[in-house]
């Protein structure tokens, strides 16, 4: 339980999000879980989500899949692009992206915050060492692989992921807390 204990803590200082689960099995099922959540989240009221380009292609696939089986829309373009209408119910990036790019996406994030619209990073955990934490630019869900923290592939699958959260989330949090 100790170990369970730091290891949330280490998560939500490195995210700035104060609600940390104690991982999921990897990157793509967590994205899943992240999309799950916002979809949920508006009562399945909303139809319409929105993944960056500049994600990791196995991720897109994965989120492909799910919104497949849920019926939604998934929208995979440049953030240049995003439509925001009151069916939008996410917005998925990932920070450094799959190129390596860091972007904050500050100003959109804000008018997605005003919409309603959950915003999810996915995060290089190590990079969070250096760079803004997305609790403190308006992002609601951030995930990632721990593995870049020294975590053997035994410990949860291909690698455990991190998944940490706004308070206002806690009941639909996946996993353990």
């Amino acid at each position: 339980l100790e170990s369970l204990f730091n290891y949330q803590t280490l998560i939500t200082e490195l995210t700035k999000l104060p609600i940390s689960n104690c991982s999921l099995l990897d990157t793509g099922s967590a994205s899943v879980e992240a999309m799950n959540l916002a979809y949920f989240h508006h009562k399945e009221k909303k139809k319409q989500f929105f993944v960056s380009d500049k994600v990791h292609p196995h991720i897109i696939e994965t989120l492909r899949t799910r919104a497949k089986v849920l019926n939604l829309e998934l929208l995979v373009d440049s953030e240049d692009n995003i439509n925001i209408t009151d069916d939008l119910f996410g917005f998925y990036f990932s920070n450094p992206n799959t190129y390596g790019n860091i972007k904050y996406f500050s100003n959109l994030i804000k008018e997605l915050n005003r919409n309603k619209t959950l915003v999810i990073s996915h995060n290089d955990l190590m990079s969070l060492m250096l760079l803004k934490p997305p609790g403190e630019f308006g992002v609601d869900i951030s995930l990632g692989s721990t593995q870049r923290f020294g975590l053997p592939l035994w410990y949860g699958g291909p690698h455990s992921c991190f998944f940490a959260t706004k308070q206002e989330y806690l009941r639909l949090i996946p996993g353990r807390i």
